[in-house]
């Protein structure tokens, strides 16, 4: 299982590229705190990319990808803050 400690700003950005491309599971972790910033991070990219059709577990400090998923166009919630 590929491990990848991610520099917190760019987590959501690494799993939205991970969910496209990489084979089997990818674990996103030291990223707790997109859990404590203006929103919960963590939970909003998850629940975006869940709705695009992505294989994604949120987890306490990150989040687990298993793919690749292909990705369907959908109008964005609208939560959670505009840099995710």
């Amino acid at each position: 299982m590929p491990a990848a400690t991610a520099e917190p700003s760019g987590a959501p950005v690494d799993a939205t590229v991970t969910v496209e491309s990489a084979e089997g599971k990818t674990v996103i972790r030291d990223a707790q705190e997109l859990r404590v910033k203006e929103t919960d991070r963590i939970a909003t990219t998850v629940g975006e990319l869940r709705r695009l059709g992505a294989q994604i577990e949120a987890q306490s400090d990150g989040f687990v990808v298993h793919g690749p998923s292909r990705l369907q166009a959908s109008e964005p919630s609208g939560e959670g803050p505009a840099l995710v």
